[in-house]
């Protein structure tokens, strides 16, 4: 609730206070913050919560919000580095960014977890590659 309370007074603020195209810029940057947090709010964010990496070498997902694990597949634009590891994730017909830090996790899980994502992880199936976006 104090996220929309900031963004209706900095619309107040911008709209009282400026003018002419810097007004309208502040107010579409405000516009699509908006609209970012209100959508975390009503729970549409993808938040990873698990990961899990099984026997098979099989990556499964379970976001926050939901419950269950998903299949997932690991994008060959996800970037591994020794600080941290940007994970591009497909999930079906859904795709999310995931940025894991080296502290977030234990220095052999996240040694673990740079070995499968380098050398051991599946290729995406066709069928789900060459899916249509999700709406």
């Amino acid at each position: 609730m104090l996220s929309i309370l900031l963004h209706v007074t900095t619309i107040a603020v911008v709209a009282w206070f400026l003018t002419g195209w810097l007004k309208w810029l502040w107010l579409g940057l405000v516009w699509f913050s908006g609209c970012w947090v209100l959508g975390r709010l009503r729970g549409r964010g993808t938040n990873v919560a698990v990961l899990v990496v099984d026997e098979a070498g099989e990556a499964h997902l379970q976001l926050h919000g939901e419950n269950g694990f998903q299949a997932a597949y690991l994008h060959e634009d996800s970037r591994i580095q020794r600080y941290g590891a940007w994970l591009h994730w497909q999930l079906g017909r859904r795709t999310l960014w995931q940025f894991v830090w080296v502290d977030m996790t234990d220095a052999d899980a996240f040694r673990r977890l740079k070995v499968w994502a380098i050398w051991c992880r599946p290729k995406i199936p066709m069928n789900i590659r060459n899916a249509p976006p999700m709406d």
